[in-house]
């Protein structure tokens, strides 16, 4: 074949990529290889739709170089996570690990139901999310198959951890904090605490008006049990996962609290010797698999 003809068959296959990913489309773009494991190949496009398809939701509405800008800072991070996941799932094939488009269909059945969300109206979610529909179902597939190929390599041989008398339990919590003077009590506050108590009965969720209301940062914090305020403390007392607590008055003003999780002494050692032997065993792929990084 004529370097011509090779140099235009590259020109039309990088149309191609172009027509079927967006953000590429302000630049031609010939495919390379950017990392060989085993005996299968990564390309450059492969990364970039992989990219693509996991940062959607932080990617919507930005403007294409800062999208660009964002996508080549992630690219090494993200390949040597690829790297892995490839390595998981040849690990998998081996000992024949795989997922049927029945598990698939099952697991997208139990994330609408978490969200009590129609087929239609779900698959129109994820389209605006920036996701092709085939490829969210394999990144679905991809998942169940390296859950599985982990609880069988290493989640089944993480030991029983021995009782741990004395130690606190993790409390995962979300708050909006309404900053008071404690002695004024709720009068100088009260009239955004009815406000977002109104909101958080109109159908808003917590999170959603978190930033909105409240005057501490907002995201899932983790705070051991022996480190709780007595009023934290007592406002999550009996309360189960994903309830959400009365208004209530603290060192730092009004609070709410919504308790995610509660994780007792000895699932937090579970997880620590899961995520140990875990290390280990993707070290031991990793050592024994060729792996050519070319990015």
């Amino acid at each position: 074949m004529s370097g011509k003809m090779l140099s235009l068959l590259m020109l039309v296959f990088a149309l191609a990529v172009m027509a079927r990913t967006p953000s590429m489309a302000d630049a031609v773009v010939l495919d390379r290889i950017v990392a060989v494991v085993g005996n299968e190949s990564i390309t450059w496009v492969d990364l970039r739709l992989r990219m693509e398809d996991e940062f959607a939701p932080q990617l919507k509405g930005i403007d294409d170089e800062e999208r660009a800008k964002a996508l080549e800072e992630a690219e090494s991070d993200f390949l040597q996570t690829l790297i892995v996941r490839k390595l998981q799932l040849q690990e998998a094939r081996r000992l024949k690990i795989d997922a049927t488009d029945r598990d698939i269909d099952a697991a997208i059945a139990d994330i609408r139901g978490k969200y009590d969300i129609g087929p239609d109206e779900f698959r129109e979610t994820i389209g605006r999310e920036g996701l092709q529909w085939d490829r969210y179902r394999r990144m679905i597939g991809d998942q169940i198959t390296m859950q599985r190929v982990v609880d069988r390599m290493v989640r089944s041989k993480v030991p029983e951890p021995r009782k741990m008398e004395g130690a606190s339990a993790l409390y995962k919590v979300r708050l909006v904090l309404f900053a008071t003077d404690p002695g004024d009590g709720f009068g100088p506050v009260q009239h955004k605490v009815d406000a977002f108590l109104e909101d958080l009965s109109a159908g808003a969720s917590f999170e959603e008006l978190e930033p909105k209301y409240s005057d501490s940062p907002a995201g899932t914090l983790e705070i051991r049990e022996s480190d709780l305020s007595e009023e934290l403390k007592a406002a999550l007392s009996g309360r189960v996962p994903d309830e959400i607590s009365s208004p209530f008055m603290t060192g730092r003003g009004v609070m709410v609290v919504k308790l995610y999780e509660r994780v007792e002494p000895e699932e937090l050692e579970r997880e620590r010797l899961f995520q140990e032997r875990y290390r280990r065993w993707v070290k031991e792929l990793t050592d024994n698999a060729y792996i050519d990084i070319r990015l």
